[in-house]
């Protein structure tokens, strides 16, 4: 549904946002889609002679975009090496996941049908790259998986599954809320996070028969993320500071005694481990009494090492970007991790006595979940801006051969591409890749499955602010397209959500409809170093944000084949409230401006969003109703007035709650002063690429050139 003012605008109904050629909105002609650029493409000004057929064309197969919430979700080899568990998106487009297990030496995967829908293990507090995956038990017989409570009541609980039969039974059956099962080294009994009366607690139940949960911490304090030390003796847990709840510490127990002992922050301690800070991920070494573990307590997130009988502690890696997901190799002189910097996340090993760490993966892409076989390869999630997820196997070392497994998530089914768009004719493009779904037969060599045809090649892209700070994002443009394009700066969902070099259903639209897109990271968000992550702490009594999109849409205006007269700007969520903000509070920085579900109400936004969610924003910000200037600087309604240029309001039936009330109520104040708008409703289940056609569709006409 698309309507403008108190008035409807003309549309394709094959092809939603798309204007019917001689229409009251067309300007020029068709709309410019990926497999046609002209000369002008993304301006509104393209030759006329696309066809319904060949828009609805375009929409089927932009509606086949892997979205990255299909992604897999960590996965975790079976003690043998030989199979892959992990959860991934049901072929529903209810946001289900289920349960898989691909063989790492190639062939089909297997999907387990079980009498529960399983659930990511994500951390309550949103810290990144907290959840582990299905457990294997030692044995490799079972898994164990987070499902909702058998009960029905809110909350989770953990599930053990039998991997042949693929029956299942909760662990325990408790009024507590359950996460983050950890199998002892025995396989006898799960060690795991319950929270009850509203405090977490490190819990021990028996992995076989039902039984009570029996509390191994008081649960005074918040207690978590249980790690089991190689014999079973000990478990180290994180306990959560008391003054400030952005902090841990990190503690041992002595199963025989009850004993548990501080490592961290503990009166008399010096250097590392002295401070307060988040630590989290802590993994055992195999051979010796050493926990390696991830904390916040320099300027990147680093990997340090623990001594659990002494507690002192040291730097493993520490060079820029932050680090998370480490895992020991089998002989604990290796360890594995993930680094973030800028856009990229990289698989990264370092020995333990080494100067520096290799990075293993393919580079300038997004890996996930890195894990040792038994054999000594690693395995982890790749995606890059073109290419779909895939598990990846190889020799811990960097330019090894690569084996790419068969990929769980369909790509972009192809067609032919435009003089001088990115083609998958490249050398590294696996033979037996199917050309309508990109899926596999079995395990190649090759470097990586065949880039999607026809999408943009992101490239990083740094910006200065005018305070100085550098802000990292991703550059969209089709190559060698003649002529100046118009700009547009995507946000994406806005802080804390990064937006990194996986693939893009929205800034891969954009520019697929010739529009020369960056998408950057802005303060808030991971990858830059702490001055970018906590960039708001210090500023948040000021327009921070809208400054820093004033100083990105005038970098963007000085880049060669870039108008700088002809910029749009949108985004999504938070992202839609600062394009709003951006547009109105700096007129004639942005010319047109799209928002996708904009929070415009904080107090009713803080009062339904999610726990991780409410968390960031009153770190940043604190409580409306304590700060309301801090928040009447971030809402909407305060310079809408302002607004001058073309507005598009975008709801979907599938976003958070109260976004539909706060886009209504946003849509009526504008309707109240007389700012002229267009709005449009996605239906459930329109992928995140077709709602980014509509989009996409609003801004070429809105940026057109004028004469």
């Amino acid at each position: 549904m698309a309507e403008r003012g108190a008035g409807p605008i003309a549309t394709d109904p094959a092809a939603p946002g798309v204007p019917v050629a001689g229409g009251p909105e067309a300007t020029g002609g068709t709309t410019a889609t990926l497999l046609e650029p002209g000369p002008d493409a993304g301006v509104g000004n393209v030759p006329a002679g696309g066809t319904d057929a060949a828009e609805a064309a375009e929409v089927d197969r932009w509606a086949s975009f892997p979205a990255a919430a299909n992604a897999p979700g960590p996965a975790n080899p079976s003690p043998d090496g030989s199979m892959l568990a992990y959860l991934a998106a049901t072929s529903a487009s209810d946001g289900g996941r289920e349960l898989r297990l691909l063989p790492t030496g190639g062939g089909p995967e297997r999907t387990l049908t079980l009498p529960f829908a399983p659930l990511p293990d994500a951390d309550p507090d949103g810290l990144p790259y907290t959840d582990e995956g299905p457990q294997w038990s030692p044995d490799g017989a079972r898994l164990a998986v987070l499902g909702p409570r058998p009960d029905g009541a809110t909350g989770t609980a953990v599930w053990i599954v039998d991997v042949a039969s693929g029956e299942a039974r909760p662990l325990v059956v408790h009024p507590a809320s359950d996460r983050g099962p950890r199998w002892a080294p025995d396989g006898e009994t799960i060690a795991f996070t319950s929270r009850r009366d509203g405090r977490d607690t490190v819990c021990l139940a028996f992995a076989v028969g039902e039984g009570p949960a029996v509390p191994l911490t008081d649960g005074t304090r918040d207690d978590r993320d249980p790690a089991w030390s190689r014999d079973g003796d000990q478990i180290a847990f994180r306990r959560r500071s008391v003054e400030d709840p952005r902090h841990d510490d990190i503690l041992i127990l002595v199963l025989g005694t009850g004993e548990e002992r501080q490592l961290t922050s503990r009166p008399g301690k010096v250097g590392l481990g002295s401070k307060p800070a988040s630590r989290r991920g802590m993994r055992w070494a195999p051979d010796r009494s050493q926990v390696a573990y991830v904390t916040d307590e320099k300027d990147w997130d680093i990997l340090a090492v623990l001594n659990a009988d002494n507690g002192s502690g040291w730097t493993l890696a520490g060079e820029p970007g932050d680090k998370a997901e480490p895992r020991w190799d089998p002989t604990g002189k290796k360890l594995l991790y993930t680094r973030t910097h800028g856009p990229y996340v990289a698989c990264c090993v370092k020995g333990t006595s080494a100067a520096s760490a290799e990075t293993v993966d393919p580079g300038d892409g997004f890996a996930r979940s890195p894990r040792w076989l038994p054999d000594g390869r690693v395995v982890y999630l790749f995606t890059d801006g073109r290419r779909p997820p895939v598990f990846v196997v190889q020799d811990a070392k960097a330019g090894a051969v690569r084996t790419a497994l068969p990929t769980p998530v369909p790509a972009v089914p192809t067609d032919p591409v435009a003089d001088g768009a990115p083609s998958n004719g490249t050398s590294d493009a696996p033979s037996d890749v199917s050309p309508v779904s990109g899926e596999r037969d079995g395990a190649t060599t090759d470097t990586l499955p065949a880039p999607i045809e026809g999408l943009v090649d992101p490239v990083r892209h740094e910006v200065e602010t005018g305070d100085g700070l550098k802000l990292g994002g991703l550059l969209y443009r089709l190559p060698e397209m003649a002529g100046t394009a118009a700009g547009v700066v995507s946000l994406g969902d806005g802080p804390p959500a990064r937006q990194e070099a996986g693939l893009a259903p929205g800034p891969q639209r954009l520019a697929g409809a010739g529009l020369a897109v960056f998408a950057p990271n802005l303060r808030g968000t991971r990858g830059g170093g702490r001055p970018v992550l906590d960039g708001l702490l210090e500023t948040s009594d000021t327009e921070v944000e809208v400054a820093d999109l004033a100083d990105i849409a005038a970098a963007l205006g000085e880049l060669d084949g870039i108008d700088g007269g002809r910029l749009g700007i949108v985004g999504r969520g938070f992202g839609g409230t600062l394009a709003l903000l951006a547009a109105a509070s700096r007129p004639g920085t942005y010319r047109a401006v799209a928002a996708i579900d904009p929070i415009a109400d904080w107090d009713l936004e803080l009062d339904t969003t999610d726990g991780a969610s409410r968390a960031w924003l009153t770190r940043q910000y604190g409580l409306p109703a304590a700060r309301p200037a801090r928040y009447a600087l971030r809402s909407p309604d305060t310079f809408a007035a302002l607004l001058d240029g073309p507005v598009l309001l975008v709801g979907t039936a599938d976003a958070p709650p109260s976004r539909a009330a706060q886009l209504d109520g946003l849509a009526a104040t504008l309707a109240e002063l007389g700012v002229a708008f267009e709005r449009e409703t996605a239906p459930s289940g329109e992928p995140e690429a077709v709602t980014y056609g509509r989009v996409a569709a609003f801004l070429s006409r809105a940026l057109a050139r004028t004469s």
